[in-house]
């Protein structure tokens, strides 16, 4: 529905309008109450209510007229008897339009602030009513804060609901916090002062990394027992002293080199038998003889042949005195041996009990450095 207006009837309170009537102000050259015709112009002083007038009819557009007007009231009339006052600024049912400096402003910003964008204000074409009712059903859905109605309403609930969360989600972050740096490093009771586990460095960051390591599906934890074996690692106690080393006056090492000395010793045979120096066993079996027989027999005792004396001048040649001398150092090197062999287990009497098996180890090893060193020279 659209109607001509017809008059303002009364004004109050608005602006330099405080009471003013239009059937007492308005009228035609015959004296009678005039109205407004098909086009009318409004011209004036500045500050006489132009601009008032204006923003009366925009309220018939936008539905409110501005709260700096205390206690406003205005009627108009229109063509077919109907008629607005501030009371009804969203049921006259009457489609304004009015172009001012407040539509300016609200519409057109960019005009004074390069910075400003245009907003849409119009809708042409034979569609603009259907588009217009279906942007008032989405505006209804829309709602909006002041009431709490609508999409915006639901919005600015579940915005303070979210707030509401958040502020207790970040009291409870930092109370956790709290609690993990104290659980790290208080002093008296944190982690970083137990001796046990003795981490001057331990601090918050340090336990949220134990944390993550924990609660993995990967983990597992320490038994009782490792639990205790760890601390009995861990525990700080006095040890018993440590019993002096056992003094070992050895001989291998002088033997060693008194044994290479004699096995590389060369002698010369005056007249030396070839059969019996390429069979040792043989040289032996010979030389023991020749101790049972001579000066003794005339006869073999193994076969009973004569021993002449040239059998024994050919003996003499071979075994000659250089040879014996060092046969009878051998002999004297090898009681040097088993001497010092059996000496060693008598080292390890007198020592206390505790020391036995560390000293028994050292015995073991020295009798095996010994007799690798005698075998090598052998």
């Amino acid at each position: 529905m659209s109607g001509e207006i017809k008059k303002i009837d009364s004004i109050k309170n608005i602006a330099v309008f405080l009471d003013f009537r239009w059937s007492s102000s308005v009228k035609d050259k015959e004296n009678n109450i005039a109205e407004f015709k098909k086009i009318n112009i409004i011209y004036g002083r500045n500050y006489s209510g132009k601009t008032t007038l204006s923003r009366i009819y925009r309220a018939l557009e936008t539905g409110f007229i501005s709260e700096k007007y205390s206690s406003p009231e205005f009627h108009i009339s229109f063509e077919g008897g109907s008629s607005a006052t501030q009371n009804s600024l969203n049921s006259h049912g009457q489609l304004v339009r009015v172009f001012n400096e407040d539509f300016v402003k609200d519409n057109l910003r960019f005009i004074v602030d390069e910075e400003q964008a245009i907003n849409s204000f119009a809708i042409l074409g034979e569609d603009n009513t259907k588009l217009e009712k279906e942007i008032e059903k989405h505006e209804a859905e829309l709602g909006n804060e002041e009431d709490e109605s609508g999409l915006l309403g639901e919005l600015l609930r579940i915005g303070g609901k979210f707030k509401e969360t958040k502020k207790a989600h970040d009291g409870k972050f930092l109370e956790l916090e709290g609690k993990l740096r104290d659980k790290a490093n208080k002093a008296g009771s944190g982690i970083k002062h137990n001796k046990s586990f003795g981490d001057a460095n331990y601090n918050l960051a340090k336990i949220k990394t134990d944390i993550a390591t924990v609660v993995k599906d990967s983990y597992s934890p320490l038994t009782n027992e490792q639990i205790s074996k760890y601390y009995d690692l861990l525990r700080e106690e006095p040890k018993s002293d440590i019993p002096e080393s056992l003094s070992f006056n050895l001989q291998y090492s002088a033997i060693a080199s008194k044994a290479k000395k004699l096995i590389e010793k060369k002698i010369q045979a005056s007249d030396p038998i070839q059969e019996l120096l390429n069979d040792a066993v043989l040289s032996m079996w010979v030389w023991n003889g020749r101790e049972h027989h001579k000066g003794k027999r005339e006869k073999c005792a193994f076969c009973g042949s004569e021993l002449p004396q040239s059998l024994w001048d050919k003996l003499d040649m071979h075994f000659n005195q250089e040879s014996e001398e060092l046969r009878k150092e051998l002999d004297n090197l090898l009681e040097s041996i088993e001497c010092e062999r059996s000496r060693v287990p008598n080292l390890l009497k007198g020592i206390s009990k505790k020391s036995y098996e560390v000293a028994e180890l050292v015995r073991i090893a020295v009798c095996k450095r010994f007799y690798r060193c005698i075998n090598k020279v052998f």
